[in-house]
């Protein structure tokens, strides 16, 4: 995994692929890290800003791609916070569809 797809990772993982959330959770000017994320820079620069905001995150898998991304329990944490996000949806979903099919 390249430094760039590491850093689309942890957007996914920590703010549920939204690159401004991320870069504003990171203290990181959301137009480098988009500039970074299309190949005109250096990946490494922010790593100090994403270890610092994120602790959960392994420094040897920022940097060198080794290992886990996560310590396990914030992997763990982080898996139970999206299952809830998503059972919440599903819900909400079903309970529209089932609106839905009782409109006549």
């Amino acid at each position: 995994m390249t430094e760039i797809e590491r850093i689309n990772y942890l957007i996914e993982v920590f703010a549920c692929g939204n690159a401004k959330q991320f870069a504003d959770k990171c203290s990181i000017r959301p137009d480098s890290l988009s500039r970074v994320r299309n190949g005109k820079g250096s990946p490494s620069h922010f790593f100090p800003h994403i270890l610092k905001a994120l602790p959960d995150v392994r420094r040897e898998w920022l940097y060198n791609g080794e290992g886990r991304a996560l310590h396990s329990e914030a992997q763990k944490d982080i898996l139970t916070a999206k299952i809830d996000t998503l059972t919440e949806e599903v819900r909400k979903l079903s309970e529209l569809v089932q609106k839905c099919l009782k409109t006549p």
